[in-house]
């Protein structure tokens, strides 16, 4: 029997290192979903403001951007705790630095994605931008919003472009005079689950004339911040996960930037990655009832469930965040589960939940590699029900663990071997006699434990194992270019 497919795969440590750079590196080229400051008018009809923009003496004096981060469940069966939106609101003022008066459009992004070229449309490439429901007004006066299509070729990359689309308003700007724009709007997170990641994009303005005088971005949380329902760490995390740019203050519900004399960069740009609004309300309520309640055991199992839905797993790599250190609400609900089994020792499905969590973090697992206190529990659990199907699954695969984690390793080198042979020329080549591993499953769990959780999180096995073999053939054949070139 060997391991089912599963999320968070636990490898052993050398290929659970490489698993994880090549995961990171993927990932590392998605772009964040951004919400932006408006633009001047392209300079070019029918191109938008990325390939240039018209001049302009216009000025920004000073912008103040809000963003309300806010649960968005859905309603009925399909609700989801992990939904979130911003409500943006930003305040600006333009001056006018020259001596004629300007009419001008303003261009502000509301979606914005790029085609690769016909040989690469398997590469997936996410929507950059996701705005909706704009409204504005200059100088208090609701502005008429028109929407405009365009596509930029992207310079330097044949085949590829911009498909962009554009709020668009009109506003005059008399000399010398301060101008009041105001822009409102919902956008949307890049999805990370548990987490959304909010960008907010100030080098959008980058075409107005000289630098931005005064701004001032928030990200506004429905509670107080701290380093468990938002990142804040810098160490230890992957890059598209970290608060950036540094220099940022924390107070109460808010985490803010300041500038001053910004000429707005890419590397300017803020961003924030939060945990989801309603798992964290969901963890606050289930502890207030473990607290009000504190020999329930249902109490604790629910406040375990509720801390477990904020982990963050990776493919081949565990849990990849929890709050705090990286793994805070991991322990939390670690130490429930371990209440809920004090208060009922012998409840069968108190061992079958928390073995579940346990098993997030471990997948291709031996004794030596289980995370702390499987084992043991794995064993009382089996002295109340030594039949039980799921509870016979887990002991074959801590068996049979060394086992399967060789026989990856084996198969993996092999492609790996056979990379490096095509690449090589007279190179025999790799013998080929490795059986076909077999799939099995893991038993649906008994009754009582969460339906549905060991199928979804099934797919992360495979992309882990894929990824893995990629990442050697891709080592493998770069090993064989150097051996060419050096002949």
């Amino acid at each position: 029997m060997t391991s089912p497919m599963r999320r968070g795969t636990r490898f052993s440590r050398p290929l659970r290192a490489l698993v994880a750079a090549t995961v990171l590196g993927l990932l590392g080229g998605m772009p964040p979903t951004a919400h932006a400051d408006f633009a001047p008018p392209p300079a070019q009809p029918g191109s938008s403001p990325r390939s240039g923009t018209v001049p302009t003496n216009v000025r920004i004096m000073s912008e103040k951007v809000l963003l309300r981060i806010e649960e968005a469940g859905l309603e009925g069966p399909d609700a989801r705790l992990d939904g979130m939106i911003a409500r943006v609101a930003a305040e600006f003022t333009m001056r006018n630095r020259g001596e004629q008066s300007e009419s001008l459009e303003l261009w502000l992004p509301i979606f914005t994605q790029h085609t690769a070229p016909e040989a690469r449309r398997w590469t997936p490439e996410p929507p950059e931008l996701a705005i909706s429901d704009v409204a504005a007004w200059v100088e208090g006066t609701p502005a008429s919003i028109q929407r405009r299509e365009v596509v930029d070729p992207v310079a330097g990359e044949p085949g590829r472009v911009l498909h962009g689309t554009y709020a668009v308003w009109s506003a005059i700007f008399p000399p010398g005079r301060d101008v009041s724009v105001r822009v409102e709007y919902r956008a949307k997170p890049t999805v990370r689950r548990p987490l959304g990641t909010f960008v907010y994009s100030l080098d959008t303005g980058a075409g107005w004339r000289d630098t931005v005088g005064e701004a001032k971005v928030t990200f506004r949380l429905p509670y107080e911040v701290d380093d468990v329902n938002t990142v804040l760490a810098v160490e230890g995390i992957s890059d598209e996960l970290r608060p950036r740019p540094s220099g940022y203050l924390i107070s109460g519900s808010d985490v803010m930037w300041r500038f001053s004399d910004l000429e707005p960069k890419e590397a300017d740009n803020p961003q924030l990655t939060v945990l989801a609004p309603g798992i964290w309300r969901n963890i606050l309520e289930a502890r207030r009832a473990a607290e009000g309640s504190p020999t329930s055991v249902e109490a604790q199992l629910a406040l375990a469930g509720a801390l477990a839905k904020g982990v963050r797993y990776g493919s081949a790599m565990g849990v990849v965040w929890a709050g705090g250190d990286g793994r805070e609400l991991w322990r939390q609900a670690n130490a429930a589960y371990q209440r809920a089994l004090e208060l009922a020792p012998d409840d069968l499905d108190v061992h079958l939940r928390y073995l579940d969590m346990l098993y997030e973090d471990c997948v291709i697992c031996s004794k030596e590699t289980a995370p702390e206190h499987f084992v043991a529990t794995l064993n009382r659990a089996l002295a109340l029900a030594p039949a039980n199907p799921t509870l016979l699954w887990y002991e074959a695969s801590l068996r049979e663990g060394s086992t399967v984690e060789a026989d990856f390793f084996a198969r993996a080198t092999q492609q790996a071997a056979q990379a490096v042979r095509a690449g090589t020329p007279g190179a025999s080549p790799a013998p080929t006699d490795l059986p076909p591993a077999a799939v099995q499953r893991r038993p649906i769990p008994t009754p009582g434990v969460a339906p549905g959780v060991d199928m979804a999180r099934s797919a992360g096995r495979w992309w882990a194992r894929l990824l893995a073999v990629g990442a050697l053939v891709v080592l493998a054949l770069g090993v064989a270019r150097a051996r060419r070139r050096g002949d």
